[in-house]
């Protein structure tokens, strides 16, 4: 027979967890400032897709980095316009679609600030000492 230990699986998570290694506390319980908040009859934890609204700001940060991000004349093969062969001058985005899936967030965030609670230690490592130039 296998007991158990902590939390029951029906209790909700906790917003903050003690890194064993490092002892400090990780928060878990924030989340991206452009989800939207769940429908009364949905679960906060449920998993969900939404369009971002064209008139989001984000929307038009996006937008902007896809035009920027283009580099002319790097390989003659590629970034090229199809059939004309010209090289691209920029993108349209129609549709931003954001993915709102709480269990994957909070794993993502637990990963984040262990690594956060670790830096001092990885930058001090000798292995890493390019980085610091």
């Amino acid at each position: 027979r296998v007991r158990r230990c902590g939390a029951t699986l029906r209790d909700r998570l906790p917003a903050r967890v003690r890194d064993v290694a490092t002892g400090r506390w990780l928060d878990l319980a924030s989340v991206p400032h452009y989800w939207q908040p769940a429908a009364s009859d949905a679960s906060p934890a449920a998993a969900r897709r939404f369009d971002l609204p064209r008139d989001s700001p984000i929307f038009a940060e996006i937008c902007s980095w896809m035009n920027v991000t283009i580099r002319p004349g790097h390989n003659k093969a590629y970034g090229r316009v199809a059939g004309s062969g010209l090289a691209t001058k920029g993108m349209e985005v129609v549709r931003v679609e954001v993915v709102h899936q709480p269990e994957l967030w909070r794993r993502y965030s637990s990963y984040k600030g262990k690594l956060k609670a670790q830096a001092e230690a990885i930058m001090g490592h000798p292995g890493t000492a390019h980085l610091r130039k």
